[in-house]
């Protein structure tokens, strides 16, 4: 499916851009409330017309997982990206605000990463341990972020779209544009945990994950084939952290505090009870 008759194209308005390929149960209301930093791309896979489209900055309708999508949209508009100097590839049910994001780019700016992710709240999926949120910390340099919120700089992301073939939908996708980027990642790479997202478990969204439809070959199956077919041995590796930076902000250390008492502590009492 692919509908140029509901193309919606505009103009760039600013220097970020969030990318999305949503389906039927996105969670876009956190990301655009308030004053916001960002343009927004949604490519819709759904089946509901030509939903979303009124609160998109650009807009198409095409079949494909968000990485598959993205690399069309790589191809028939590349002049359009090539305005932006840092791009959030996001899965369309992640729930953030609007100025986490925000706040999120001018981080990688700040301090000039190749790739940074927020921190996952553990109300929420949390699918590799070294993303879970550190209060403690503003940011730790790691050697591994996982695929459902990046935030690139644009010419790395374009590094590794050159390279992208679509072959894979979604798992797997995170080691192949580390292994595109590295070996050498120290300082390049960061998880922020001065900023929070929640990953919702499917039950959030009626049990469903529509995502699923275009990954298709089971994990155990795929991770054998990273390293034969592709070359990639990151998965074999262990996650690791090279250093981070303790809050130092008042605000920083008061959310820190927040998320201690309020919601770490209470998740760990109940996993003990």
């Amino acid at each position: 499916m692919d509908q140029t008759s509901d193309l919606k194209i505009g103009k760039p308005r600013s220097r970020y851009l969030i990318y999305t390929s949503a389906g039927d149960y996105a969670n876009f209301n956190p990301w655009l409330r308030g004053k916001r930093d960002f343009d927004l791309w949604v490519t819709y896979y759904g089946k509901q017309g030509s939903r979303y489209k009124e609160i998109a900055d650009f807009y198409n309708i095409h079949e494909g997982s968000k990485w598959q999508n993205l690399l069309y949209v790589y191809r028939q508009w590349p002049d359009i990206l090539q305005h932006y100097e840092a791009v959030l590839v996001m899965d369309d049910d992640i729930l953030i605000t609007t100025a986490s994001i925000n706040r999120l780019f001018a981080i990688r700016k700040q301090y000039d990463l190749w790739i940074c992710d927020p921190s996952f709240d553990v109300r929420g999926k949390i699918r590799h341990k070294i993303t879970a949120s550190q209060p403690g910390n503003f940011m730790r340099f790691v050697n591994f972020v996982e695929n459902g919120c990046p935030v690139f700089r644009k010419d790395k992301l374009d590094e590794f779209m050159k390279v992208y073939d679509g072959s894979l939908g979604g798992n797997g996708v995170d080691y192949w544009y580390l292994h595109v980027l590295g070996p050498d990642l120290e300082g390049k790479v960061a998880i922020v945990d001065a900023v929070r997202c929640i990953n919702p478990y499917d039950e959030a969204k009626s049990g469903k994950r529509e995502c699923l439809i275009y990954e298709k070959m089971p994990w155990k199956e795929l991770a054998a084939q990273l390293e034969s077919r592709y070359g990639i041995k990151g998965h074999l590796l262990p996650q690791k952290e090279f250093g981070s930076i303790p809050n130092k902000s008042i605000s920083d250390h008061l959310a820190a505090f927040y998320y201690r008492t309020f919601v770490l502590k209470p998740f760990l009492s109940s996993k003990t009870t």
